[in-house]
């Protein structure tokens, strides 16, 4: 297999993954399909905790939630109807959605991505359990092929993440933000460190459709330094 991870998930923890050298650009459209699917998958997961918060919180009008069918081919988003009274930051099986969902997302992206990069660099061989604790810094790893804006936003995603997972959802000085997203300008400030950052399961879906559109297949590949890497000493691409 030329990437760790497929469809079905990483190989086991006593196979060794290889990567080869003389057909690095597919390998790396197999990474880069993985991390597309992987980021369905999560987001999936996301709806169906969603569906049994509904269920369970039916008689509660402020939890006004629809749900699409997860099985459309369109893949129609999760609309909240009343995202201002679903109080995010005050019911715990909410928070605990929030901070699984994002979660999910950053360790999609950084081992997905570093999975891709080292492909591209024909690094072999590359162990299953090296990716079980992405470090933070590997949600970076495609950043080289992105633009400047495309690269801020996987900055504030990065902290966001970072926010709800390490602080509990607070503003923290290692993580300060100051980006637009979402129609919401998030800042960090002396002021409101500590305090709750204000953000909706509806900012969530957003993030989630940025990494689709950030991470695409035929843009990424079509990227002429990823072609020159992948194709650089090798003479295969």
């Amino acid at each position: 297999m030329p990437c760790v991870r497929s469809h079905q998930g990483c190989t086991s923890n006593d196979e060794v993954a290889t990567v080869p050298v003389n057909n690095k650009l597919a390998a790396v459209r197999q990474c880069l399909d993985g991390l597309q699917h992987h980021l369905d998958l999560a987001y999936s997961v996301f709806q169906v905790k969603l569906i049994w918060l509904y269920r369970i919180r039916a008689d509660n009008q402020s939890y006004n939630i629809k749900v699409v069918d997860i099985t459309d081919p369109p893949r129609e988003v999760i609309t909240i109807a009343a995202a201002e009274q679903l109080k995010a930051l005050h019911d715990p099986y909410v928070v605990e959605i929030r901070r699984g969902f994002v979660n999910d997302l950053f360790l999609v992206v950084a081992r997905d991505g570093l999975l891709a990069r080292n492909s591209l660099a024909g690094k072999q061989p590359i162990h299953p359990e090296f990716f079980m604790e992405p470090h933070e810094e590997e949600v970076a790893a495609l950043s080289p092929f992105l633009a400047k804006e495309e690269k801020r936003f996987l900055d504030f995603f990065r902290r966001i993440r970072n926010s709800t997972v390490h602080y509990d959802g607070n503003h923290n000085v290692r993580n300060g933000l100051d980006f637009e997203f979402n129609g919401t300008h998030f800042l960090t400030t002396d002021a409101n460190v500590g305090t709750q950052i204000n953000y909706w399961l509806s900012d969530l879906v957003a993030i989630y459709q940025r990494l689709k559109v950030v991470f695409d297949l035929d843009k990424l590949l079509a990227n002429p330094y990823l072609q020159h890497l992948a194709s650089d000493g090798t003479g295969a691409a």
